[in-house]
C-alpha cells in the first residue's frame, strides 16, 4: 500500500488540515470557510476511490465520515453558522457520495489481483488448469506479512505442493468463498447472526485446509469486517443528514418536532433506520434539545444512556451475538458497550474515577470522533 497507493496517506493528513482549518473558521465565524473545507473534504473523500481497491473505499469512507463529524460539530457549536442553502447543499453533496455511483466498498481490484497470483503460482495448460510450481511457492513467501517462523512457512513449503489444490479447483473455491461472503455481507446489519465470511475463518484454523488453499487463506479480503464499515458509515451519515434536517425544521417552526416522521418527506426522502435493529433510529428531545442514538452493540435501548468506558472498541462496532452475551455478563467488561450509541450530539467521555474520591469539577473536552470506519476492524 506505501509503494502502489501512497497518496492515500496524504488524503487522510490533508483531510485532517481542513479539520483544523474549519475549527479556526468556526472561532471566527467564518461560514464560506467552513462550506469550502467540507467541499473539499469531501471531494477528497470521492478521490481516494480513483482506484478500486478495498483499502482506498476504505479511506474514502473515513474521510467522509470526517466531514459528517465538522458538519455535526459545527451545528452543534454555531448551529446559526451555515445558512440554509449552506447546509442543504452539503447534506446534498454526502448524500450523493460516491459520486461514481458505485458501493461504498468494491472487491473488483482484489478479484483480478488474485487472477494475477494464480498465473504466478501455478502454470498453466491453457484449459484453465494447472499445478503449483517452487517459483510459485516461493511468490506466496515473499507476499506473505507473516513472519518467517509462523504457521504461513510451515503450510507453504515444496511438499505442500503436493495437497495443494490445483489451479481450476482454487480458482472455483475462492469464487464460490466471494459469491456466499458478498451475499451474506449485502444483508442487513441488524439480521447479521456471524460475521460475513466467517466460513473463511473457521476453516482457516485448520492446517491442511491452509496448505490446501494457502492462496486463498493469504489472499482473502476482509470482506465482512469491511461491510460492517460500510453499515456503519451509512448509520453515521444517515444521522448527519437528519441532524441537518432538525436544525432546518427548528429554523422553520421555531422548535424541534416531536418525531422524526415530522421531516419525511419535506426535509428527509424516508425514516432513517437503526441499523441494529432496523426500526426508525432513535430520537428524543431533551431539554429542549435533539437527541439521535441507535441501540447500539449491546442491541437493547438504553434510552440514550452512553456506555461507560470505550475499552471495548468505537461504540456502534458491531459484534456477534454470542460476543455480546459473554460480555454483558462480565460486569468490569459490561460497561464498555451497555448502552447506546449516541450520534447526535456526541457525548462527552465520563471522568476518570480516582481512588481519593470523585474527579474535581471541570471542563471536559469532547470525545474524539468515532464515526470513521478503521482501516482493517476485527471481530472479538
Amino acid at each position: 500500500i506505501s509503494i502502489l497507493l501512497p497518496y492515500l496517506g496524504f488524503l487522510r493528513n490533508f483531510t485532517t488540515l481542513l479539520v483544523f482549518d474549519s475549527m479556526v473558521a468556526r472561532e471566527n465565524d467564518d461560514a464560506p470557510r467552513v462550506m469550502r473545507n467540507l467541499r473539499s473534504t469531501i471531494a477528497i473523500g470521492n478521490h481516494a476511490r480513483a482506484v478500486p481497491v478495498l483499502i482506498s473505499d476504505l479511506v474514502g469512507l473515513a474521510i467522509i465520515a470526517r466531514a459528517c463529524d465538522e458538519v455535526l460539530e459545527t451545528l452543534e457549536t454555531a448551529p446559526s453558522l451555515l445558512s440554509d442553502s449552506d447546509l442543504t447543499e452539503v447534506a446534498h453533496r454526502l448524500s450523493a457520495f460516491p459520486n461514481d455511483g458505485g458501493e461504498l466498498v468494491r472487491i473488483d481490484a482484489e478479484a483480478r489481483y488474485f487472477e494475477d497470483v494464480l498465473q504466478r503460482v501455478y502454470t498453466d495448460d491453457g484449459r484453465g488448469n494447472g499445478h503449483a510450481t517452487a517459483a510459485g511457492l516461493r511468490f506466496l513467501e515473499e507476499i506473505s506479512s507473516d513472519p518467517p517462523s509462523s504457521s504461513l512457512e510451515r503450510s507453504i513449503n515444496p511438499i505442500s505442493a503436493a495437497i495443494m489444490a490445483d489451479r481450476a479447483t482454487t480458482r472455483r473455491e475462492y469464487a464460490s468463498l466471494i459469491a456466499s461472503t458478498i451475499a451474506a455481507a449485502r444483508k442487513p446489519l441488524w439480521t447479521w447472526t456471524r460475521m460475513p465470511g466467517h466460513e473463511i475463518d473457521d476453516m482457516s484454523d485448520s492446517s491442511l485446509w491452509r496448505q490446501r488453499y494457502p492462496t486463498i487463506w493469504l489472499l482473502m479480503p476482509a470482506l465482512g469486517r469491511s461491510a460492517a464499515s460500510a453499515h456503519r458509515f451509512t448509520q453515521s451519515r444517515d444521522a448527519t443528514l437528519t441532524a441537518v434536517a432538525l436544525e432546518l425544521y427548528h429554523r422553520r417552526h421555531g422548535a424541534y418536532p416531536e418525531s422524526l416522521e415530522a421531516l419525511v418527506p419535506s426535509l428527509v426522502p424516508a425514516m432513517p433506520l437503526d441499523v441494529f435493529d432496523g426500526a426508525p433510529l432513535k430520537y428524543a428531545l431533551r431539554d429542549g434539545r435533539p437527541l439521535l442514538y441507535s441501540i447500539g452493540t449491546d442491541r437493547k435501548d438504553d434510552g440514550g444512556r452512553a456506555p461507560e468506558t470505550g475499552l471495548f472498541g468505537p461504540e456502534g462496532e458491531w459484534r456477534s451475538t454470542q460476543v455480546v452475551e459473554g460480555v454483558l455478563t462480565d460486569p468490569a467488561r459490561a460497561r464498555s458497550i451497555d448502552g447506546d450509541w449516541i450520534l447526535y450530539p456526541r457525548p462527552v467521555p465520563p471522568e476518570p474515577s480516582s481512588p481519593n474520591g470523585p474527579p474535581e469539577a471541570g471542563p471536559r473536552a469532547k470525545i474524539e470522533p468515532t464515526n470513521a470506519p478503521a482501516a482493517h476492524p476485527t471481530e472479538d
